[in-house]
């Protein structure tokens, strides 16, 4: 049967993906950042940075709406090389300021694979005068095992470069446990669609918790996605947990609210301790 609502959707699509081509060279992506909270000392350790489309049109597009179709269009090497770029240059210009913060960022599929990877990246830590520790990189179960010896060959070196590893959405790919031991990961990372029900859900809290001692069994980090009240973010520290982010802690600020957030803490570098990051 004939929808129209259907043409209407596919014409958006189609827009979308001819105007992102633009977007890039008429500066209308933006980077935000989101805290990453050490549960164990209260500091903040460093920051995701996630992507946003300010449409001159549309207003603020998330990625879920247009990396797919970066992926169509070819651009997600561009598209990756600018955020690595623009995410290393708001580290640059935070640490002239005397608060050094890691950024972790989100590498596709298609761009894990490109053999050129690591030496972009080393291109890119030094025209900012970054050492490689200032980088994480985030990446998917799936995406490690579409071919898993090329992966394990890019990842090595990224890692003997420095450069942090973190395979995100731990628990909704593959999992396969042979193959994680191998990889030159640091962490992983709790998908939130765990972490978020786990209060309410025995069976997600006995998961969340499971992972947490085999990664740490595993010499790993775990970072838990989607922290959205201090009783999930007390759960998360009483099972050990090392890291967590979320709204609760704070939703995605812009890099120039970054230090004003962190100033409202013990010091620039250092936040309260956990109780008050949330409001009384």
């Amino acid at each position: 049967m004939y929808d129209q609502s259907l043409d209407q959707d596919s014409l958006t699509q189609l827009t979308l993906k001819t105007e992102l081509s633009h977007a890039l060279a008429e500066g209308q992506l933006a980077l935000v950042y989101q805290p990453k909270l050490n549960l164990r000392n209260g500091k903040v350790q460093g920051v995701e940075a996630l992507l946003r489309w300010r449409h001159p049109e549309r207003g603020m597009i998330l990625p879920g709406q247009f990396i797919s179709l970066a992926e169509q269009r070819g651009l997600m090497h561009h598209l990756t090389q600018w955020v690595m770029n623009e995410a290393l240059r708001q580290h640059r210009e935070w640490a002239d300021q005397g608060v050094k913060l890691k950024v972790a960022i989100n590498v596709s599929t298609s761009v894990l694979y490109d053999l050129d990877l690591p030496d972009k990246v080393a291109q890119l830590l030094s025209r900012w005068g970054a050492p490689p520790t200032a980088l994480e990189l985030e990446i998917t179960e799936e995406a490690t095992m579409r071919d898993p010896e090329r992966a394990l060959t890019i990842l090595s070196r990224l890692s003997a470069m420095g450069v942090s590893l973190a395979i995100d959405d731990f628990g909704t790919g593959y999992s396969f446990l042979g193959y994680l031991k191998r990889l030159p990961v640091n962490k992983i990372k709790i998908d939130k669609s765990f972490v978020v029900e786990m209060l309410s859900s025995d069976s997600d809290a006995k998961i969340v918790h499971a992972t947490i001692d085999l990664a740490h069994n595993l010499g790993l980090h775990v970072v838990a996605e989607g922290v959205e009240s201090e009783a999930i973010l007390r759960k998360l520290s009483r099972m050990n947990c090392d890291i967590a982010q979320g709204l609760g802690i704070s939703s995605p600020l812009a890099g120039r609210d970054m230090l004003a957030w962190l100033a409202a803490g013990v010091s620039a570098t250092e936040i309260q301790p956990i109780p008050s990051v949330f409001p009384a």
